[in-house]
């Protein structure tokens, strides 16, 4: 018998790195700036006065219906937990928290 007393499996982290440079790195760049060859539209993620104007939601909603022309739309290939990382991470791009947050997950 299934059943909710079985183990669902190991825990694991959830990167917002690995999550980005994953799926969003090719075309947005490790470093947010994006990728030569790609739209001159694409927001350049590392900019403070771009990505802070953008609430959750809003990162939330163009991560899960894409952004036409140029991005796709992920859909619901992100859970609610890996999405809300992934949010935090594209945010912290534009803070200046990136050097620190890379040093401490390379350790």
């Amino acid at each position: 018998m299934v059943g909710c007393h079985e183990a669902a499996g190991p825990e694991r982290d959830i990167s917002g790195k690995r999550l980005y440079d994953q799926h969003c790195a090719r075309c947005h760049g490790s470093d947010g700036r994006g990728v030569a060859g790609q739209p001159p539209m694409l927001p350049d993620l590392s900019d403070p006065m771009v990505t802070p104007r953008w609430s959750d939601d809003q990162v939330r909603a163009a991560i899960r219906m894409g952004k036409p022309p140029g991005m796709p739309a992920f859909g619901n290939r992100f859970a609610e937990p890996s999405l809300k990382v992934l949010v935090t991470y594209v945010r912290m791009l534009s803070i200046g928290t990136m050097d620190a947050h890379t040093s401490a997950e390379g350790q």
